[in-house]
């Protein structure tokens, strides 16, 4: 009701500026000497409840998320939405995958990284020298370790960057999606040959053998999959994006980016198809078994 005028003089991308993104969290202050003060109501709860003091809040890792639960949407219940689909419905299927499989010949690795919407520049994302530290821990304690067998193995390994990517929004299907090389969503798991935001620029681009050994396995096991790639039309500005998938080929993996297409990505209300969510989990499955 009030915020017409406001609105209209701003472009869609500052709608809400992100100062502009407070929360609520307290409305009934406590009596103080100088009057009344939410904020030592506040500290109040916090120390009784969470034994969180002001101080500590130096030195806090803070997440601020929408106050929304999943929930399953449309009329036949095909859909859920909720918020942070990217990327934990692909954390989710992955881990899934990997506590169900049956003993395998090969070392078979799940790795969880944060900070990929920043850069993946922390010691815990996939810039850091962790996982070549795991790799180099692991054929210590086998007694295999040298330089030249760290590195083989690094070299023959498979990998998939399991991220989520975009469905076309069909609000907006002839304006913004290269229509006919991204996703849709049902049609199941998306293989993504390379993402970017302006072509390949940055990108890491699998190699035609590794994708064709991939496909192999995908229809052996019947499973749906769709080919996709996460570009916008050929037209400066439009958006895109990247995964992790370039730090590990730098590492010498063969990789590749598969997994769900969401409608509303970045959303507080992201939407995944339940059918592209179960073959994810089998795609992710049949790829630890067979590599």
């Amino acid at each position: 009701h009030l915020s017409k005028k406001k609105f209209a003089e701003r472009k869609g991308s500052e709608v809400v500026k992100g100062e502009e993104l407070k929360i609520l969290i307290a409305n009934i202050p406590v009596k103080e000497e100088k009057g009344y003060s939410w904020k030592s109501h506040v500290l109040k709860i916090l120390a009784e409840k969470y034994d969180i003091e002001e101080e500590d809040f130096i030195s806090a890792d803070l997440e601020i998320v929408p106050a929304l639960e999943a929930r399953e949407i449309g009329f036949d219940s095909s859909m859920i939405a909720a918020y942070g689909h990217d990327d934990r419905v692909c954390v989710y299927t992955g881990f899934r995958a990997f506590i169900d499989l049956e003993e395998t010949e090969y070392t078979r690795v799940f790795w969880v990284v944060d900070k990929e919407e920043i850069g993946s520049e922390a010691n815990t994302s996939a810039q850091s020298e962790f996982f070549k530290y795991f790799i180099a821990k692991l054929l210590e304690l086998s007694g295999e370790y040298s330089e030249i067998a760290f590195r083989e193995c690094l070299l023959k390994t498979k990998a998939v960057s399991a991220d989520v990517t975009a469905v076309i929004n069909p609000v907006f299907k002839n304006e913004i999606y290269d229509v006919d090389n991204a996703a849709r969503m049902g049609s199941g798991v998306v293989l993504e040959k390379y993402s970017s935001a302006a072509g390949k620029s940055g990108a890491n681009e699998a190699h035609a053998e590794f994708i064709a050994w991939l496909r192999k396995i995908l229809d052996e096991h019947n499973i749906p999959w769709q080919p996709g790639l996460f570009i916008s039309k050929a037209e400066k500005g439009i958006g895109g994006g990247g995964t992790i998938s370039k730090f590990m080929a730098r590492m010498g993996m063969d990789v590749v980016d598969m997994g769900v297409g969401l409608l509303g990505m970045h959303s507080p209300y992201e939407v995944a198809s339940k059918a592209d969510i179960f073959s994810a989990y089998k795609a992710y499955k049949a790829f630890y078994e067979k590599s």
